[in-house]
Parts: structure tokens; C-alpha cells; sequence
């Protein structure tokens, strides 16, 4: 290998070795959401939630996606905030009991918005809606009476 050859190689491979701490980084787990974006995503969740409803009810099935699609980007993001009602517990211990069962709440509510979309995506506009009803909106009830102010 000639001089040239050999410093292209070695050039590459300290590019290489320093991009590994940046890649690094950006896999950290995400910081959590201020209580402004939370908000923000809390108030999608809800007017998704109505216009959701309205368009299942009239069997708008391409509306429905839309919603049922910008509903799950908000409770994915929401499962990483911090609700208000955290700062009311004070024991560590118990504060992240609390926000573990937040998070797996969201997830759930996840869960629930994709058995929505599955049969929106399918067509089947009768199946969304009994998934709504059976697997959302329980949810969303309990996440309120839980873990918000």
C-alpha cells in the first residue's frame, strides 16, 4: 500500500473512531419533555380524541387515520414529560413508581391508538371503532384520574 493508500485508510478510521461518542449521545435516552410541550401534546391528544370520534361515527376513514395518527405521535411523545401531579410526590421511591406507571399508561394508550389504525387501514371502520371504545378511551380515563391534576 502506497503512502497516499495509507493515509486515506488511516483518515477514515479516525473519522470513524470520532463519530462514535456522537452516535453514542444522540442513543441517550431523551431528556423529559418540558410541561409547555407536555401541555401541548395533552391538548392534541384531546382534540384528537373528539374530531376521532366524529369521524368514526361517520365512518371517515381517511380523516379517522389522520387523527388517530397524529394522536399516537403526541402520546409518544407525551410518555417522556413529566406531569404536573409528579411534583406532588415528594418519597423518590414513589415518584418513580408514579412515573413508570405514567409512562406504561401512555404506552398502553399507544397500543390502543394502533389496534385504531390497523382497522382503519383495513377498511373496516365498525373494528376502529370498537377498538376506540374498548381500548382508548378506558385508557384515557384512567390516565386522567390518575396522573393529572
Amino acid at each position: 500500500m502506497n503512502v497516499r493508500a495509507s493515509l486515506t485508510v488511516f483518515t477514515l478510521l479516525v473519522a470513524a473512531a470520532a463519530s462514535v461518542p456522537l452516535l453514542s449521545a444522540s442513543a441517550a435516552v431523551q431528556a423529559p419533555a418540558p410541561a409547555v410541550e407536555l401541555e401541548e401534546h395533552m391538548q392534541t391528544l384531546q382534540a384528537g380524541s373528539k374530531g376521532l370520534e366524529k369521524a368514526l361515527e361517520k365512518k371517515e376513514l381517511e380523516k379517522a387515520l389522520g387523527l388517530v395518527i397524529e394522536m399516537q405521535k403526541a402520546a409518544h411523545e407525551a410518555k417522556l414529560g413529566t406531569p404536573v401531579k409528579a411534583g406532588e410526590v415528594t418519597d423518590a421511591k414513589d415518584k418513580a413508581k408514579f412515573m413508570t406507571g405514567y409512562r406504561l399508561k401512555l404506552i398502553e394508550l399507544e397500543r390502543g391508538l394502533l389496534d385504531v389504525e390497523a382497522a382503519l387501514v383495513e377498511g373496516k371502520a365498525d373494528e376502529a371503532k370498537k377498538a376506540y371504545d374498548a381500548k382508548v378511551k378506558p385508557v384515557k380515563k384512567a390516565g386522567h384520574d390518575t396522573y393529572k391534576d
